[in-house]
């Protein structure tokens, strides 16, 4: 007699499929027919997306100003994949996938400003998520229906409508995307015993970690898995061996992600501010968390901490009380059963990278985190749904089936609403800006993006006001810099130029490490028409010193760099240096620098300075 592969014969034996299941009923849809209605509903609910335009934080750095983006071709996606720990286009970790599903994006897009066709991927994505996780809970507990509501409630759910409208997180929803089809891969590989199954649940995890490092708990999510509800722990060494070429995936990952966002973006150990602060953060984010899983009001993009962050905060002990009585209840929870507790940690193990006990953002917690995470919670509910159903068809009470629909309508319903109100201020930067402010006038982070946005409209006035304050309420100079350098170039290209260069000079000094600030001051020291301001010395050691943490090899470095020597009356050397530029424009394919280094070049030959008006200069990196 042929042996069960392992794995399935315990699972048949615990029953999670026979306690579960209701498809063999006559009267129950085919899986595929519901899984067409959520996918109908998924994206009726979410279509006026493709109507969003705001832009915050990272969106012009991912996208708009993104200069490997913007010339596509087969240098840019070869850069996205081998700038491995020092990525030169995106500060932060290593995610070439992403990189090279919005360059593929901008190409197809057309014109810069049109973002429809970045929406209609992400939206595409999200349904598709939305789907696999609706396989993924079907695989589980064989319950269409339970699989069906659940993927739905995922689908629809308020926190989703951040991640498919914020353009740079594209990150998430494709990580989330490879993630869910590991995880299916590996239950058909649980159930089936089939090799295939497992390679392609390793690869497939690999490919998550080239769209987001915060998929790296996938593993360990698995081997909660087989500890319910797969039931696998009879074979523990099989199950733990299964792991291995996770696990090394993982450890690698892990690596490469702490390297790479160590050495171009913010890095926060716990010792910096203290390990008591991890416990209160666990404490306030858990609670914060499963809060806005079941009660998603008053969303916003950006929820900075509670200051001051101690124990007796008004919103952190309440938090914190909480969680300690969370803990003790899922242990307790034990006596009965593992599937609560076990759902519950898979949650807290999938947001643990995102939970800033490594600090890497401004913010305390975020909507975007919980994308993938809530499939913990999911699950449960899944768990919960189709027991119920399977209880409601043996028992034959169709008054619990009728009731038990009005709920899940009043859920999806009330979920519907608050996701289009959410959605309705992404409708554009200056509407979303104002949201956030109306729930914090202190956050600094939406003063500058409010700021650029008025900038572009020409209320100039008002755009300055919105730098000020966002330097005022910043916590710290590094933090504020991105609003002084915007506020500076902006009294710059307004016929304020002293003050701005002041502005700058200030910024330069106190954050050596903000290129942008330096870049930006030593092309005024050494273009502006006026001689009185030319200051090539300064330029050319702003330029250098710049050169110096991120190499001689790009381009808007040797561009500044030639300009700075020919304001010094090396032309030759700037000469020199303009042709590397030009050369390295041209091999990026980026057309249009090529032409402009290509027209000061012929200047420096003439032995003349380049000069440029920054007053008509357009302001094309003021973006937060």
């Amino acid at each position: 007699m042929r042996q069960a592969p392992d794995g399935v014969e315990s699972r048949q034996r615990s029953g999670v499929y026979q306690e579960t299941r209701i498809s063999g009923d006559s009267r129950s849809p085919k899986l595929f027919h519901l899984m067409a209605i959520v996918a109908v509903v998924t994206l009726a609910v979410h279509l006026p997306v493709l109507k969003c335009s705001a832009e915050f934080l990272d969106d012009r750095q991912y996208v708009i100003e993104n200069p490997l983006v913007q010339a596509g071709g087969l240098e840019s996606a070869k850069r996205f994949f081998t700038e491995v720990l020092d990525p030169s286009s995106v500060q932060g970790y290593y995610q070439p996938l992403t990189m090279l599903s919005l360059m593929l994006d901008h190409a197809l897009r057309g014109q810069l400003e049109d973002v429809y066709a970045l929406h209609r991927t992400s939206l595409a994505l999200h349904v598709a998520n939305t789907l696999l996780l609706s396989v993924s809970l079907y695989l589980l507990f064989r319950s269409p229906w339970a699989a069906a509501i659940l993927g739905l409630m995922f689908g629809i759910h308020p926190v989703t409508a951040e991640t498919v409208a914020w353009m740079s997180e594209r990150k998430t929803l494709l990580a989330s995307f490879f993630s869910l089809w590991s995880l299916i891969c590996y239950l058909l590989h649980a159930e089936k015993g089939q090799r295939r199954f497992f390679a392609l649940s390793v690869m497939t995890y690999a490919l998550a970690l080239l769209c987001k490092p915060t998929a790296v708990m996938l593993p360990i999510l698995m081997v909660l898995l087989d500890i319910w509800p797969l039931k696998r722990f009879p074979g523990v060494r099989r199950a733990i061996v299964d792991k291995v070429p996770f696990l090394v995936i993982c450890a690698i990952s892990a690596l490469v992600t702490y390297a790479s966002q160590s050495r171009s973006a913010a890095v926060y150990l716990p010792t910096e501010h203290g390990l008591w602060r991890v416990p209160l953060i666990f404490g306030h984010n858990i609670a914060f968390y499963l809060k806005t899983v079941f009660w998603p009001v008053s969303l916003s993009p950006f929820y900075p901490y509670p200051e001051p962050f101690a124990l007796l905060h008004p919103e952190v002990f309440p938090a914190v009380t909480a969680t300690i009585l969370g803990i003790a209840l899922l242990t307790v929870s034990l006596r009965w059963t593992r599937a609560v507790a076990v759902s519950f940690l898979m949650f807290f193990l999938a947001i643990l990278p995102t939970m800033q006990i490594v600090g890497f953002s401004d913010d305390v917690a975020a909507n975007r985190f919980l994308y993938l995470p809530s499939w913990g919670i999911i699950i449960l509910l899944a768990a919960c749904c189709a027991w119920l159903l399977h209880r409601i068809e043996s028992h034959r009470i169709p008054f619990l089936r009728w009731l038990l629909a009005a709920v899940f309508l009043i859920v999806g319903v009330a979920e519907a609403r608050c996701l289009r109100s959410y959605l309705s201020k992404w409708r554009d930067t200056e509407t979303l800006c104002r949201h956030m402010l109306t729930m914090n006038p202190y956050e600094y982070k939406a003063h500058n993006a409010l700021g650029v946005a008025l900038f572009y409209e020409g209320r100039i006035p008002e755009a300055i006001a919105h730098f000020r304050l966002s330097t005022k309420f910043a916590p710290d100079p590094v933090r504020g810099s991105r609003a002084h350098f915007n506020l500076g170039r902006t009294l710059v290209q307004t016929g304020h130029t002293r003050p701005g260069i002041d502005s700058l000079r200030t910024l330069a000094r106190d954050c050596p490490d903000f290129h942008d600030a330096s870049l930006y001051l030593a092309w005024i020291l050494a273009t502006h028409p006026d001689p009185n301001l030319v200051a090539p010395t300064e330029a050319i050691e702003l330029i250098e010193r710049v050169a110096q943490d991120k190499g001689d090899s790009d381009v808007v470095i040797l561009d500044r760099l030639a300009a700075a020597y020919a304001a010094n009356d090396q032309f030759q050397p700037a000469v020199e240096t303009a042709k590397n530029a030009f050369s390295l424009a041209v091999a990026q394919r980026r057309e249009g620098l090529a032409e402009q280094i290509q027209r000061r070049m012929q200047v420096y030959r003439n032995r003349e300075r380049y000069c440029q008006d920054p007053t008509v200069a357009a302001l094309t990196k003021a973006g937060p």
